[in-house]
């Protein structure tokens, strides 16, 4: 046992002040949350949101659904993919399973972490180790936010009169790839000396954490560095899962008959799940709406149209959260014969590697 107190600026946080800490950020939340609502809603005419929503083209929304089992596919596709690499072969039914259990605790909890949580857990159930767990889903991660950014930046490239209306647009693009490409970089290049002529690069377009997060990422991610084409695959299965992304939110703007040029979502959806993706609020509700309200503004569409798009895409998000949410209540995530028939570690194991 070490007496030794703990200098000023080292104390360790005790578990209540950790759980009082929690408590505070999910209300701080919330309170974001409830603010942009509140706001919003101040300005637009519920009536004019629930007459865009009653008026929807039910054909066009089955369409859209359609394009959700076919990201279900190529994201349990790149799954599969990043675990074989890692020497881990699992059925798609199970994979699918653990996948759509995912996106229920995505909606569960306040934010995408939960889901992520089942797919490193699973991944390490399955055999990959803790960390080849963690090294599949983060590059499940970096392949998709990379192609988010490709896509937004061809639409940029593509039509840049579409988005004329936010300032310094191109600038913020270029630092964004540039950061985001630089991470990849020192996460992935397998040649050491090309890594180290990177890191500068880093210094000059990111902030300190994200230095700190590439420098995490480079750590847990090596194993794939020495297997570039399973990483190319990754990305390209990514790009065409982006793609379905933005073809679904299009049919849902013709569906609500929201006049939105196709190449203007090419750049909207991908920032737009960027800034949802960060947890200022819960679920990012309120700004999710705030998002769509200023970037389909920019296309002429009323606050009640633009309400009413960022509603039924969330009613989406929850429909398969509650897909995902049967498939968790049956007991049988990840439970076919094929995950029977594999050697379990114990947890003990698992953190002992």
């Amino acid at each position: 046992m070490n007496d030794t107190p703990n200098t000023p600026g080292q104390a360790r946080r005790t578990p209540s002040a950790q759980g009082e800490a929690s408590r505070a950020v999910a209300l701080i939340r919330i309170g974001i949350s409830l603010t942009l609502l509140v706001w919003l809603l101040s300005r637009a005419d519920l009536a004019s949101v629930m007459e865009v929503l009653v008026n929807a083209d039910v054909r066009l929304l089955a369409a859209a659904f359609g394009l959700n089992l076919m990201g279900w596919t190529l994201s349990v596709t790149r799954w599969r993919l990043l675990l074989r690499a890692r020497g881990v072969v699992v059925s798609f039914d199970t994979t699918l399973r653990s996948y759509l259990t995912g996106i229920f605790f995505n909606n569960l909890l306040p934010s995408t972490v939960g889901g992520d949580s089942v797919r490193i857990y699973d991944s390490w159930r399955w055999g990959a180790g803790k960390a080849g767990a963690v090294a599949v889903i983060g590059v499940d991660r970096l392949t998709g936010l990379l192609a988010l950014l490709s896509l937004a930046v061809v639409a940029v490239v593509l039509a840049p009169q579409l988005l004329s209306g936010i300032p310094l647009l191109r600038l913020w693009i270029l630092l964004g790839a540039l950061g985001l490409v630089t991470v990849a970089g020192i996460a992935l290049i397998p040649d050491a000396r090309a890594r180290a002529w990177i890191r500068p690069l880093l210094r000059w377009t990111a902030p300190a954490f994200v230095r700190r997060m590439a420098e995490k990422l480079s750590g847990s991610l090596r194993a794939f560095r020495d297997q570039p084409r399973v990483v190319r695959r990754s990305l390209a299965i990514s790009l065409v899962l982006q793609v379905t992304v933005v073809l679904h939110a299009f049919l849902l703007t013709r569906a609500l008959g929201l006049q939105v040029p196709l190449m203007a979502l090419f750049f909207i959806m991908p920032v737009a799940l960027v800034i949802m993706s960060v947890p200022f609020s819960v679920n990012a509700i309120g700004i999710r709406e705030g998002v769509f309200a200023f970037f389909l503004g920019l296309f002429g569409v009323s606050l009640s149209g633009a309400l009413a798009f960022s509603w039924l895409a969330f009613g989406f998000i929850l429909l398969q959260g509650a897909i995902g949410g049967v498939v968790y209540a049956s007991g049988r995530r990840g439970r076919s014969q094929e995950a029977d028939d594999m050697v379990t570690p114990s947890l003990q194991d698992a953190y002992q590697e």
